[in-house]
């Protein structure tokens, strides 16, 4: 199987003009059957921290999807499991791992927050110097690539920079920044409709786009 891989990463990044257009595509994958996310904890007083983030991550996805399911609400189940890391991964649709040994460069002045590796049944988040709701932010978006999202998108820097930097709520937990204001980042209608159009609770068929094989999810910090 091939292994795609989307990253959430931390970029600074200059300003460019370009027509606004928006685009929010699925990735060429989805799930057989509700999800069971395994967090492996890394330990300590900040381990258990970070497995609670991932289970309030994932409780979150599961209330906002059922809150918009009127048929089968079942459908939307989304289970988590702790485990060690020595442990099987088996009934682990993706395993959740917390790396703090520094964020990977990805380029200049490009430092990865977390990456969802398909294929491998992975999500890896680089928590090192990063504040808890911002990791929370990442945890958040990265379960969104596993359920199958790319990124909302726009070719407009201008717009990024009002997604990242601006006062008000951003449009997606899925765009391709990271709000500095963490509290101004969250799942939005649009991402639960997008989930919904990738899962028919009815015709159990997909809507999948084209496949993105990487993609990147940018903060952009201007000097």
């Amino acid at each position: 199987m091939l292994k795609w891989a989307l990253v959430f990463v931390i970029a600074i990044c200059f300003s460019s003009a370009y027509a606004y257009n928006i685009s929010y595509p699925a990735v060429n994958f989805r799930m057989d059957n509700p999800p069971v996310y395994c967090i492996e904890n890394p330990g300590g007083i900040q381990g258990d921290q970070l497995v609670s983030l991932t289970q309030e991550a994932a409780k979150s996805w599961q209330d906002n999807l059922v809150a918009s399911e009127t048929k089968n609400p079942q459908l939307w189940k989304i289970s988590t499991k702790v485990i060690s890391a020595g442990d099987s991964r088996a009934g682990c649709d993706y395993t959740v791992s917390f790396l703090d040994g520094g964020q990977k460069q990805l380029e200049a002045n490009t430092i990865i927050l977390g990456q969802t590796v398909y294929g491998q049944g992975k999500i890896d988040i680089f928590y090192y110097k990063i504040s808890i709701p911002i990791v929370f932010n990442v945890i958040l978006h990265e379960i969104g690539h596993s359920l199958g999202l790319g990124h909302y998108v726009t070719d407009d820097n201008d717009a990024n920079k009002q997604f990242s930097s601006g006062d008000k709520m951003a449009p997606s937990i899925m765009i391709p920044v990271t709000q500095r204001d963490p509290t101004l980042i969250k799942i939005m209608p649009v991402d639960v409709q997008k989930v919904r159009s990738i899962y028919r609770s009815e015709e159990h068929t997909s809507e999948l786009q084209s496949p993105v094989p990487i993609s990147y999810a940018v903060f952009c910090l201007k000097k």
